[in-house]
């Protein structure tokens, strides 16, 4: 069954098959998480569309970025429909789940050996692009509350490991200032009354 939801845009009741009425509801013990409830809006669908490389390519779905880019607003609002729905059920489709992965030979790697090759995971565009919309969130929830430590550098917009060997330099220098200071004090004990 389709429903209009203003602007042209039509949200599908039933995907894959399954009603998503019948599946559970967001519960109300969430309140201190407002993204969590929050219903993404086309501009977070228009990044996180935007913030996909156009060369990925697609899983077994075929679809390419290349289409989402070139989306009219009509049908944005259509897969932006959708998405709230999959965030407000938490029914994710199985083709989503799904990954066509493809081998590939590592440099000046044998052949003959399992070993010699990595797995490239091939998956949705569309579930990457429903990926994105929740990690752009979440990122920014707990960046705008300073919720991650400062020393977290891993996974973080702007920041790399580098960033934390800065950090374990400087504390190097305060520990090594603090080592000095201890051998300068020990210097200067009374060391007769020590005995």
């Amino acid at each position: 069954m389709l429903k209009s939801y203003g602007d042209g845009a039509i949200c599908l009741d039933f995907i894959h098959g399954i009603n998503l009425k019948t599946v559970l509801v967001l519960d109300d013990k969430r309140e201190g998480f407002p993204f969590i409830i929050t219903p993404f809006t086309l501009e977070e669908l228009r990044l996180a569309i935007e913030g996909q490389r156009v060369k990925k390519s697609p899983g077994e779905d075929n679809i390419h970025v290349e289409f989402l880019k070139h989306m009219s607003d009509t049908v944005k609002n259509t897969l932006l429909c959708i998405f709230n729905r999959i965030w407000k059920t938490g029914l994710v489709p199985a083709q989503w789940k799904r990954a066509v992965v493809i081998p590939i030979l590592k440099k000046n790697k044998d052949p003959k050996q399992l070993s010699s090759y990595r797995p490239i995971s091939l998956t949705s565009i569309i579930g990457n692009t429903m990926k994105n919309l929740i990690l752009n969130g979440l990122n920014w929830y707990l960046e705008d509350r300073n919720l991650i430590v400062n020393e977290q550098a891993g996974f973080r917009k702007n920041r790399s490991t580098t960033d934390l060997s800065q950090i374990v330099k400087d504390a190097l220098d305060i520990l090594t200032a603090v080592y000095v200071d201890f051998k300068s004090a020990y210097d200067t004990v009374w060391r007769e009354k020590l005995h």
